[in-house]
């Protein structure tokens, strides 16, 4: 959605859109394709650069001082950190965003970076209810 022109062109309430949090995120699809993951998926190779975050253009985003927070879990696989790290150079030198957060949580994997949402003193959900509040 952040790097459909469109959307925030031809949706009257997308200028609402302020704030985005990716969690710990596949930015490069060709990375799923010869795992066990793309036995359910079936992601033809041809389609993974097209369909892949970290291939798309952000400029856009540039004018509409979107913030974008970018995190992944210290036990998420190498590869998942490392397209965290990729995803937010990309955003904030290539496109030169200047609101975007990086940050790998630690004692957290995948899963449990979205499942402890439900508790009342967790990180993510405090950033994100910190995040609202100061910004409306």
């Amino acid at each position: 959605m952040l790097s459909n022109v469109d959307f925030f062109e031809d949706n009257p309430g997308s200028h609402r859109l302020q704030g985005a949090f990716l969690i710990s995120g596949i930015y490069d699809l060709r990375e799923l394709v010869h795992t066990s993951v793309n036995d359910a998926v079936q992601l033809p190779h041809e389609w993974a650069i097209p369909l892949s975050p970290l291939f798309d253009c952000y400029t856009h985003l540039q004018a509409r001082r979107v913030r974008v927070y970018i995190l992944a879990a210290q036990n998420d696989s190498p590869a998942f950190k490392k397209q965290s790290r990729e995803f937010y150079e990309l955003l904030h030198n290539t496109c030169l965003m200047q609101n975007m957060y990086l940050e790998i949580k630690d004692d957290l994997d995948h899963f449990d970076i979205v499942e402890c949402l439900a508790e009342d003193d967790n990180y993510l959900k405090n950033l994100m209810v910190h995040d609202v509040r100061k910004h409306l």
